[in-house]
């Protein structure tokens, strides 16, 4: 192991319904391979937005709403937008 903490967070698998830790897309690491291998993963949603998605949904309705109902309409919890749109402005895809 590198030393860093491991980030996998434990979630209810969307496909088989166990808990335990997740590679994305809501899937439990074993579901997610198995969908992988038979090449049907794309079947699957993400559950996260790119930054460009972000920065999308941010220049349509940003400037009209406070940031709170801006988060809650596109599905993100009002610190992940927060942090989305910190790394945005770093990489100067915002102003």
């Amino acid at each position: 192991m590198s030393g860093r903490a491991s980030r996998r967070v434990l979630r209810c698998c969307v496909r088989c319904g166990r808990t335990g830790s997740h590679n994305g897309r809501g899937l439990c690491e074993s579901c997610y391979d198995y969908e992988e291998w038979h090449g049907n993963l794309l079947a699957w949603p993400r559950l996260t937005r790119t930054a460009d998605e972000v920065v999308a949904d941010w220049r349509v309705l940003g400037a009209q709403r406070a940031t709170e109902d801006v988060a809650r309409r596109i599905g993100m919890g009002l610190p992940a937008l927060r942090r989305a749109l910190a790394r945005a402005r770093a990489r100067g895809l915002l102003t």
